[in-house]
């Protein structure tokens, strides 16, 4: 008994009572000033928040797009005038053989007015006679025109230079796999449609469109006759079609051409249309980009499974919808495990709550028997 208490003495005077009135006294402001500064960040916290003001610039109702940041001060278009003309004259010259000057002209046309008649029978009645007159003919064939139709169809004024630029940039880099006597024609009937209808797609999706399909074929993209079966502009709409279904990342666009060495690097597989469909299975693929690169490096890398260049995409697409289904039920086990974690880190913070109030409790209790004792002997 008497070591027990030879121990709590020491125990007192070394660890409790070591220090000065000073120093608790440092302590207890510290302390009191941790505490106004919770009572103030609490305060501070449990006020409602106000909304900031909503306003949409003309540049993100043109664009389609909100800017994140509610800084309305870098909302300008940094395109000039200068810029547009000078990608305006790059497309001048990769269409030599276009029209660009004639826009129009007069031409004769037969209209019709009402005019009243009399008939001895019948009495007085409308009828309708012709008439020649001049009128101004827009030439259709004109690449203005043609121009000018994209602007009104995708509601850009004269001051959207960037808009505009990005539109030219797209037309040329079609163009450019276009023989120049049929550039016109094609800019008509199927590249106006590409950029007027795919809101989302960008000068920089054709140009990775251009390096697959020059991967696959071995040569760039050449547009004849869109009617045949087998020109590239058939495959070339495709690969379009699934930028402008999705938002395409670069680390996807880095798989699909992954994909083709790897495949090409095999050797098994000649016929091109079926390197076209396997490329376009990875570009299209519902799965995030780290998955769909594992699924097809995988899969190519592998001796495992069995294909002929007639199966190899029946055989890679059943191999992508079990990986794709695998990967849900990993996702899903993933998120069982992170809930578990979460419980058990609640319930881990509340025992350390508890135990910390637990310790502080006694830690208060024995300090206080221990200035009871000290008064006690001194007392005495």
């Amino acid at each position: 008994m008497k070591k027990i208490k030879h121990f709590l003495n020491v125990l007192e005077e070394k660890y409790l009572f070591r220090y000065g009135k000073r120093t608790w006294q440092a302590i207890a402001a510290l302390a009191i000033l941790s505490l106004a500064f919770a009572i103030i960040y609490f305060s501070i916290n449990v006020v409602p928040t106000s909304r900031e003001e909503v306003t949409i610039s003309k540049m993100e109702f043109d664009k389609n797009k909100i800017d994140e940041d509610f800084d309305e001060s870098n909302n300008v278009d940094d395109c000039t005038l200068a810029d547009y003309n000078k990608t305006l004259d790059s497309l001048r010259k990769a269409m030599p053989k276009s029209e660009w000057i004639k826009l129009g002209d007069s031409a004769k046309v037969t209209r019709y007015r009402e005019v009243e008649r009399y008939h001895p029978y019948f009495g007085f009645y409308t009828d309708y006679e012709g008439y020649e007159t001049k009128e101004y003919r827009k030439n259709y064939d004109a690449v203005p025109n043609i121009l000018n139709d994209i602007w009104e169809y995708k509601s850009l004024d004269s001051s959207q230079f960037c808009d505009r630029i990005e539109v030219l940039r797209m037309v040329k880099e079609m163009v450019r796999h276009t023989k120049p006597e049929e550039a016109t024609r094609m800019l008509r009937e199927y590249y106006k449609n590409i950029v007027i209808y795919n809101n989302n797609l960008t000068f920089k999706n054709l140009k990775d469109v251009t390096a697959i399909f020059k991967k696959v074929e071995g040569k760039e993209p050449f547009f004849k006759d869109p009617y045949e079966e087998k020109d590239h502009w058939n495959e070339y709409r495709n690969y379009v079609d699934d930028f402008r279904r999705d938002s395409i990342t670069q680390e996807r666009v880095t798989s699909v051409n992954e994909t083709i060495e790897a495949i090409q690097k095999k050797g098994k597989i000649k016929e091109k249309p079926n390197k076209h469909k396997i490329a376009r299975m990875v570009l299209s693929s519902p799965m995030e980009d780290a998955d769909i690169d594992k699924a097809s490096t995988d899969f190519f890398a592998s001796t495992d499974f069995t294909y002929t260049d007639k199966t190899v995409t029946q055989i890679f697409g059943k191999y992508h919808r079990l990986f794709f289904k695998k990967v849900k039920l990993a996702e899903k086990r993933k998120m069982e495990r992170e809930l578990e974690k979460e419980e058990n880190a609640l319930f881990s913070r509340d025992l350390a709550m508890y135990s910390f109030a637990s310790i502080m409790a006694i830690a208060t209790i024995l300090l206080l028997f221990s200035i009871r004792t000290l008064i006690k002997e001194r007392q005495s």
